[in-house]
């Protein structure tokens, strides 16, 4: 019997995929450092079903969603882009009807998400595990993945619906005011996953595929038009604008304005926050939720992927340091100790001593 450890059709595939888009971006807010195969599978499965029901189901007017495809444990998105006037207005006009629930009555609709997964949890939960049949344990599993699938969709719908309309006012204050299992064996596939994942981690993803002819800045220009706030403010975000006059070492964009000085500290994973210390420069791949804590200790953030709306951004601001983002290679070139001064109103990185 064949086994197969991966899903056909969702591994990016050059000449197939580049058909559909010229431009597939590296979600670096969640992808780096890459992927283990088997999490790939789940976050490209549920997460691409996820963001095309929320696209859908608010009928946004110029996005149906992402597609997605993996490669070497980086998760890579294009825009599913609505490219009809026609069908814009369409959808348009069906969207000022799917958003009223968000402005007319945000709780009841959320609370009312939160009341169905808890639902569904107390329901899985009630199986007894130890006496459960083979047909109980399985009906079990399905309703497990069903679970999961709307947890997805819920999430993408209520992102999309909360971050559509910061992006709209956004671009209103732009126009408007000039702002810019024990059966069978698998340990030879789990070893052979786990070998290619770790030799994953020793070449960063690129930060987007483009196909030949097609440069970044014609990708940047259809993420752009896209108008997509996810994509935009969180995963993908603006690129670095290099200013040799300046003399930086590291160019990115400012995730919270100011300046900051003090020794690097490279952290690549959360089980290396311990290192930590009081008025250090945190450099990072990029951060998440776990990581908070420290952000009361250290004096500045360098993060090699992120947007304005992306946690080590968002954190930053509150907490009043600077946050510079999309340097791509800081935790490649900056080592734990050095002295750095990072000014993320310019969005540049300098190595005081080299």
């Amino acid at each position: 019997m064949k086994m197969y450890d991966v899903v056909p059709g969702l591994e990016f595939d050059p000449e197939r995929d580049f058909e559909q888009s010229p431009a597939w971006f590296l979600d670096g807010t969640h992808s780096v450092p890459p992927w283990t195969p088997m999490f790939g599978w789940f976050w490209i499965n549920f997460c691409r079903h996820g963001m095309q029901y929320g696209a859908e189901k608010l009928s946004l007017p110029t996005v149906k969603g992402w597609d997605w495809r993996f490669m070497n444990g980086g998760g890579y998105l294009t825009l599913l882009l609505v490219k009809s006037e026609e069908e814009k207005q369409r959808r348009e006009a069906r969207f000022r009807k799917a958003i009223l629930p968000f402005i007319e009555d945000y709780d009841k609709l959320w609370n009312g998400f939160v009341e169905e997964i808890l639902g569904r949890y107390e329901s899985l939960k009630a199986l007894n595990l130890d006496e459960a049949s083979n047909i109980e344990l399985l009906d079990n599993f399905e309703e497990t993945i069903n679970t999961c699938r709307r947890m997805w969709e819920i999430h993408m719908y209520m992102m999309y619906g909360t971050y559509t309309d910061y992006i709209l006012f956004e671009n209103m204050c732009r126009e408007l005011a000039g702002l810019n299992p024990d059966q069978f064996d698998m340990r030879y596939i789990v070893e052979r996953r786990k070998a290619e994942w770790e030799q994953w981690q020793k070449t960063p993803n690129p930060p987007a595929l483009l196909k030949e002819g097609f440069d970044l800045d014609q990708a940047m220009g259809v993420l752009v038009q896209s108008n997509d706030p996810i994509a935009l403010k969180v995963v993908v975000g603006a690129m670095p604008e290099v200013r040799p006059e300046l003399k930086a070492d590291l160019y990115g964009t400012c995730g919270s304005p100011g300046v900051a000085e003090g020794p690097a500290r490279v952290i690549m994973t959360e089980d290396e926050l311990h290192l930590v210390k009081e008025g250090d420069i945190l450099v990072a791949a990029t951060t998440s939720p776990s990581w908070t804590p420290i952000f009361s200790m250290i004096k500045g953030v360098v993060v090699d992927r992120g947007a304005s709306l992306s946690h080590a951004a968002i954190v930053g601001r509150e907490y009043g340091i600077p946050v510079v983002m999309n340097v791509f290679e800081g935790t490649q070139k900056i080592k734990s100790g050095q002295r750095v001064k990072v000014d993320a109103n310019l969005g540049t990185v300098y190595i005081l001593d080299k």
